[in-house]
């Protein structure tokens, strides 16, 4: 009996590691699609142009804000995504919230991140290095490639996560307006 009950067991714990993986990487693309998600939530609630940026570093949403550095001063949202200085150093835009889906429990995931997709059938060209996505407080998405301009967003970025070669790979998919969703890709 002991025998038996160690061979099942033998046999479980690959499986059950792997789901625990996979379970670790539907986690990060939930959790990238839910900062575009709370990113435009933020944009139409608040009155203020909401940006998310992708970097190296990972994921951060940015709000764009009046005020300066003076705490006496209140912070206005400023409405444009255009006329917002969304540089990491500026005083006319905060940091909101940050996430980086390669590090803690996420070690060992890689994102990458794609201008849009070939008409629903698949990812098409290179990954970028950066991707920002502006959310006006009339809920239209805004998109620009590796710090460059903003543009009216007309495609379907897709940010892919993966744990290794051999785990699924969910894709997170931001349609223009907003409403990311993950899906599952073998």
């Amino acid at each position: 009996m002991v025998v038996i009950i160690t061979i099942l067991s033998a046999l479980a714990i690959p499986s059950i590691l792997r789901q625990m993986r996979d379970r670790r990487t539907r986690q990060a693309a939930e959790e990238i699609a839910s900062v575009y998600r709370q990113a435009r939530l933020r944009a139409l609630g608040r009155g203020a142009a909401v940006m998310v940026r992708f970097t190296a570093n990972g994921f951060e949403m940015r709000e764009a804000v009046l005020g300066g550095n003076d705490p006496a001063c209140a912070r206005l949202p400023v409405t444009s995504c255009i006329t917002a200085n969304w540089a990491t150093t500026s005083t006319t835009s905060q940091r909101i919230t940050q996430f980086d889906p390669t590090s803690g429990i996420y070690a060992g995931i890689t994102t990458s991140v794609y201008a849009s997709s070939n008409g629903g059938s698949g990812i098409v060209g290179t990954p970028l290095s950066g991707l920002d996505i502006c959310f006006t407080p009339m809920g239209r998405a805004l998109f620009g490639i590796n710090g460059g301009a903003l543009a009216p967003m007309t495609g379907v970025p897709l940010v892919t996560v993966q744990r290794d070669a051999v785990s699924l790979t969910r894709t997170v998919v931001i349609p223009p307006n907003g409403l990311a969703r993950t899906d599952v890709s073998q």
